[in-house]
């Protein structure tokens, strides 16, 4: 049953990968990382930062981390950790040519 999840899950994700035309529907992309919600913190690029995402992910930034010309800087997150958000964001992870499990993803 285990191997029949994944090699549904498998196809679905290389269906929507094949495609080069995106279905729109209600005015979004489905299958796109637009679906993710945006997440913007600004943090100074001097200091060490601990930031803790909407869904809970906690990334450690140290200081100096960025080449900026100013010390404060903007990032975007956006954060698919859930099987649902990661095949609605058409994500997928593989290593040689295979597919790979995944916990989450985090773009930044």
């Amino acid at each position: 049953m285990k191997h029949f999840v994944i090699c549904l899950f498998v196809i679905v994700v290389l269906l929507f990968a094949c495609t080069s035309k995106v279905e729109k529907s209600n005015g979004f992309s489905q299958f796109t990382t637009d679906s993710l919600p945006k997440q913007q913190y600004t943090i100074d690029n001097t200091k060490d930062t601990l930031l803790h995402t909407l869904n809970g992910s906690w990334l450690k930034i140290e200081k100096g981390s960025f080449n900026s010309a100013t010390n404060k800087v903007t990032l975007e997150i956006k954060e698919a950790l859930s099987v649902e958000q990661i095949i609605k964001a058409g994500l997928s992870t593989e290593s040689n040519g295979k597919p790979l499990s995944s916990g989450g993803m985090i773009y930044i």
